[in-house]
């Protein structure tokens, strides 16, 4: 009997206690906000007329910006790049060089073009190219035929004059002598004629290519194209702090002691001004866009 009694007295003390513990957290807690309620100020509200204004509303979309014109430079010829004068995010002008390719090849080739032009021109007796209302007849060596072949000329007529006397104050052996020579020098000077035309239009040929090895020369500075002017452009330029035809260097391709060949493309440009921008739109924000937004 001493023994069942004692668990019932624990357990009816154990409930007096936490009755005890949640009867005193209520009314710290009543306290507590009763006395935020009384320390609380009243919040002031404005009133305001109603209106209709306009709301703004944007579309976010995501695209990339263009260039009005793009171009990507290839090396003319070939050869080990030297020097490179922009790079990416540079800015050039219409001609204005990128990079340098090995120039020695080039001009030694366009030595030798000029110097096979003058040995052209020093068979005619000439020692620069004529203009082009030049005639072959006033060729040294020409003038020199003709010169002869009037001279046996003028020598066979005087002979003929003495032979055709009675009697005959020439023989007949020196008579054909001086027809001869005359027929001969007429034929000379006929041969130098046609001679000076082959000549010349051969020193007119290797002038082309001395001109197209002086071009190769050339194009071994490459440049940026040269854009023309036009209206938009001029527009443009005056908005914009860049000249019209300027480029952005957007790539460059190659390295300094590299080695190209004819159209390895070496540097890509973009036109700066202007450029656009290229994006998709939600369909179902197309209603709500116009021209001129």
């Amino acid at each position: 009997m001493r023994f069942s009694s004692v668990p019932v007295i624990v357990i009816s003390l154990t409930t007096a206690l936490a009755l005890a513990t949640v009867a005193g957290c209520s009314k710290e807690t009543q306290a507590t906000s009763g006395a935020g309620a009384q320390q609380r100020e009243p919040v002031a509200v404005t009133l305001a007329p109603i209106t209709t204004r306009p709301v703004q509303r944007a579309v976010e979309v995501v695209g990339t910006l263009y260039g009005d014109e793009e171009a990507t430079i290839s090396a003319k010829v070939s050869g080990r790049i030297t020097t490179i004068f922009k790079d990416v995010g540079d800015r050039t002008g219409p001609g204005e060089p990128l990079a340098q390719i090995e120039r020695t090849d080039y001009e030694l080739a366009r030595t030798q073009q000029r110097m096979a032009v003058l040995e052209s021109l020093a068979r005619l007796g000439l020692s620069e190219f004529p203009s082009g209302d030049f005639d072959p007849a006033k060729v040294p060596l020409v003038e020199r035929a003709k010169l002869q072949a009037q001279n046996a000329q003028a020598k066979f007529r005087r002979g003929e004059q003495l032979f055709k006397q009675t009697p005959p104050l020439l023989s007949e052996q020196d008579y054909a002598d001086l027809r001869t020579t005359y027929d001969v020098a007429r034929s000379d000077s006929d041969v130098q004629l046609l001679s000076a035309h082959s000549v010349l239009a051969e020193a007119a040929t290797r002038r082309s290519e001395l001109e197209l090895a002086e071009q190769r020369l050339a194009d071994t500075t490459v440049r940026a194209p040269a854009a023309a002017e036009t209206e938009s452009s001029a527009v443009s330029a005056a908005t914009s702090q860049h000249a019209p035809g300027r480029y952005a260097v957007a790539a460059r391709l190659v390295s300094v002691g590299e080695y190209v060949s004819e159209g390895t493309p070496m540097f890509r440009l973009v036109a700066s001004d202007p450029i656009k921008f290229r994006a998709k739109v939600p369909e179902r924000f197309v209603a709500q866009i116009r021209v001129g937004q």
